[in-house]
């Protein structure tokens, strides 16, 4: 339970009127539902509207402490964060002026209070959703702890309990880690180059030999990377990879493989031909052996990021993700802006497009029969339905929750339409009308979706990062 306090013990009022519109307070007293007892994730929201309605009452009392000593930006910064959290806060008067010996100090302990505090109010959250078999947002709150406050004891050993599958963000939020992330650890930098350049240049010549082709090498922790492409173009291609599993390790994909991925970026058509690819299809990924190869293409280095998807799902799920979900993941991280910004996904492509003439014409599946029908076998339409959907979910704030929660629910039984229902909160009947609206509204390729909110994304995202890390 979050340590009561008098602060707590109510939300502020606009904390209030969010969640009623989400249908999560009911208008008695008890903030007790028709039947009963809230659902655990009703609770959890509730939960948090009350840790961010106590959030705000300490930072309006730091900002009256920093008031009467006299710390005028200290305290403005305090009320102004006060306010993200409860519009219309205004500091309580101030106490007691304080004695001006050591001011600088004092503030500093209390925004070091205010921190750990908040903190262990979401390590306790934290430990409440796992009590209630609420993996993602057990996970959600324990990161939250942990950039509040990463020496939380609680937190950093709940970060550690297996079926969070959280020990990368341990290491990154509540450590030093030292060296570079390889196949699940860390090691150290040094010594990781010193045996990668020869094994990696062992490779390039085996597989020169075995092909016909003129292979250089490169690598990076969990990717050998063999090229026939001009240094400068694979120089690209080599951030982009990079990037991208800079990007999405810990918030999309929570495994690393086991062992080094190997890809093959050509030059031609005919080298991937020579290679045993089909040309027709510009990439692939050879699932249970770790291999990926792509040559230049329309999509340029998109096709790459589609098949390394392929390869960081294989990394991080025991069952096989069904194809709808498979590819239309894949199919959402193909296309993207400046990878060294914020939230780069979520573009609009070709598939998207000619998903939402589907819709127009009235021949698009049904999100159900996606779900049932391309598990196994997928088509064009599929692809492009797949796609819409992650978009969709984008669009909505959900992505990350349903990529995550299938991971942390994944016991070889996963029903990945169960979980994708059970995250928008709703059957996917109703879900398949909203995509297909959604889908006709997003047809123009190149067109950026902004990345939503999920409820609990909208209620904690006011208050911020802690105290100096803004």
């Amino acid at each position: 339970m979050i340590p009561a306090r008098p602060a707590a013990l109510e939300a502020p009022r606009a904390l209030a009127a969010a969640l009623a519109v989400l249908g999560l307070w009911a208008s008695d007293a008890s903030g007790l539902g028709a039947q009963g007892k809230p659902a655990p994730r009703e609770e959890y929201l509730s939960r948090l509207g009350k840790l961010v309605g106590a959030y705000a009452e300490s930072e309006l009392a730091l900002s009256a402490w920093c008031g009467a000593a006299g710390l005028q930006k200290e305290a403005e910064s305090a009320l102004e964060r006060a306010r993200a959290a409860k519009p219309g806060a205004e500091a309580p008067a101030p106490p007691k002026p304080p004695a001006p010996e050591d001011l600088a100090a004092e503030h500093a302990e209390k925004v070091k209070a205010l921190r750990a505090s908040v903190g262990r109010d979401y390590a306790a959250l934290a430990r409440w959703c796992l009590s209630k078999g609420l993996l993602r947002e057990a996970r959600r709150s324990v990161e939250k702890a942990l950039r509040w406050n990463p020496s939380d004891s609680e937190a950093k050993s709940l970060a550690l309990k297996p079926a969070l599958k959280a020990r990368y963000m341990h290491d990154v939020l509540s450590g030093s880690p030292q060296g570079v992330f390889k196949g699940g650890k860390w090691v150290a930098e040094e010594g990781f180059r010193k045996a990668q350049e020869p094994r990696v240049r062992a490779l390039a010549e085996a597989q020169s030999k075995a092909s016909g082709l003129e292979f250089k090498s490169d690598f990076l922790p969990d990717v050998d990377m063999l090229y026939t492409v001009k240094d400068g173009d694979f120089k690209a291609v080599k951030s982009a990879v990079e990037r991208f599993v800079g990007i999405t390790r810990g918030l999309f994909f929570l495994g690393s493989p086991k062992k080094p991925l190997l890809l093959f970026y050509i030059r031609s058509e005919e080298e991937f031909r020579k290679l045993g690819q089909n040309p027709a299809m510009m990439g692939a990924y050879e699932w249970g052996k770790g291999k990926l190869y792509a040559y230049p293409g329309f999509m340029g280095d998109g096709t790459i990021l589609h098949e390394m998807t392929h390869a960081m799902l294989e990394a991080s799920f025991r069952t096989f993700p069904p194809l709808w979900f498979n590819e239309g993941l894949a199919c959402f991280f193909e296309a993207f802006d400046d990878l060294s910004g914020e939230n780069p996904f979520g573009i609009v492509n070709w598939r998207d497009s000619m998903y939402a003439q589907q819709v127009s014409a009235g021949t698009a599946r049904s999100l159900e029969a996606l779900v049932r029908d391309c598990v196994l076998m997928i088509d064009p339409q599929g692809y492009g339905q797949g796609r819409a959907l992650m978009n969709y979910l984008w669009g909505v704030g959900k992505l990350e929750a349903f990529v995550v929660s299938a991971q942390l629910k994944d016991d070889g039984k996963l029903d990945f339409a169960a979980v994708l229902s059970e995250v928008l909160g709703r059957p996917l009947s109703e879900a398949g009308a909203d995509l297909e609206k959604f889908a006709a509204a997003h047809a123009k390729a190149g067109e950026k979706i902004p990345r939503g909110k999920a409820e609990d994304e909208a209620l904690d995202g006011a208050i911020g990062p802690a105290p100096g890390q803004d």
